[in-house]
């Protein structure tokens, strides 16, 4: 179970029954799994069953470091309100001088939209990226794991599933400010 539509999220109508149909199927299941401990934790929280946390993987052979172009890449198939491209525009007006690179969003003089494309053609985008921007308040991240099987820093916001998996210093910064964070994978600062 990735969890539920957040009712404090202003989500269509067929979310509702979405929530319903989820909750049933969970009280019904003799198991339960989260794909991180933050959704294992409300579902514990709000159905008092303790699901049991399998993180999502990739195949680290299909992924390999490439030539690093030093963009920021923020990478989400949809725009909603978990996927909100807005806090990678704000980044990019106030970084003029960054390139970035979004499947979603505005174009800007220092943001190149690419737009929502297939697997094939994304890795190399992925594998060229200075820094993954992970904004997005997920459940996990498979994005954010592309990313670091390919040996690029992630700048995380501090929410959710991507604390399972971005180590604060190690693999990318999630206390600071996100363009000082940003900025330091760059070595721009």
């Amino acid at each position: 179970c990735h969890g539920l539509h957040w009712s404090d999220y202003d989500w269509p109508r067929w979310a509702e029954q979405v929530n319903q149909d989820v909750t049933e199927s969970m009280a019904r299941a003799q198991a339960i799994t989260a794909p991180s401990r933050w959704v294992a934790a409300a579902i514990t929280r709000g159905m008092l069953r303790r699901p049991q946390v399998v993180y999502h993987g990739v195949d680290a052979h299909e992924w390999h470091p490439g030539q690093s172009q030093g963009f920021v890449l923020w990478n989400k198939a949809r725009a909603d309100a978990v996927s909100d491209p807005s806090p990678v525009q704000a980044l990019a007006r106030r970084m003029p001088d960054v390139g970035f690179v979004s499947t979603i969003g505005m174009p800007a003089d220092n943001v190149q939209v690419v737009g929502v494309i297939p697997l094939p053609q994304m890795k190399p985008i992925i594998q060229a990226a200075g820094v993954y921007l992970a904004t997005a308040r997920e459940t996990f991240g498979i994005g954010t794991l592309e990313a670091l099987a390919c040996g690029v820093p992630v700048a995380a916001f501090p929410v959710r599933g991507p604390l399972d998996v971005v180590t604060d210093r190690a693999v990318g910064v999630l206390d600071e400010d996100l363009r000082s964070a940003a900025l330091r994978a760059l070595d721009l600062d």
